[in-house]
């Protein structure tokens, strides 16, 4: 791993989900179904003895740049938008990638998140797409 680039570590925790540092829990934020479901009661249930074994694969993945093909594959669902739902176009596709995917997705944001504001590395007139700043505080931004 490049030096200053993120990193990702397994905090001891004496409770049922596992925290790594600077990162929320690996709990299921969703409703999964069928075989997803399965893997988020899995993960839910055995988080204590997985978690070392997931810090490893997810931080071999940031490392590699490379995660398993399994994990880019989604399931796209039609939801209704708007009437009549006899027209294909009243609906949009919704991806429902694997939880495994998700979770490494939302470490790999957090962990870059933090980077970014440790090194101060956004412009501070970047609003968008940053936690806690919107257009409300780029409109106050711009009649100062």
């Amino acid at each position: 791993m490049s030096a200053g680039a993120p990193q990702i570590r397994l905090q001891q925790s004496t409770s049922a989900k596992p925290r790594y540092a600077g990162h929320s829990d690996l709990s299921i934020q969703v409703k999964p179904h069928g075989l997803m479901a399965v893997a988020a009661r899995v993960l839910r249930t055995c988080a204590d003895s997985l978690a070392l074994p997931l810090s490893k694969l997810f931080t071999l993945g940031f490392c590699s740049s490379h995660q398993p093909a399994m994990w880019k594959v989604a399931n796209v669902v039609p939801v209704h938008k708007k009437s009549p739902k006899s027209n294909p176009r009243n609906f949009r596709p919704i991806s429902r990638p694997t939880i495994m995917s998700k979770r490494m997705e939302s470490i790999m944001n957090r962990s870059l998140s933090n980077y970014q504001k440790k090194n101060d590395i956004l412009s501070h007139r970047q609003f968008g797409f940053r936690t806690g700043l919107g257009t409300s505080d780029l409109l106050i931004a711009l009649q100062h």
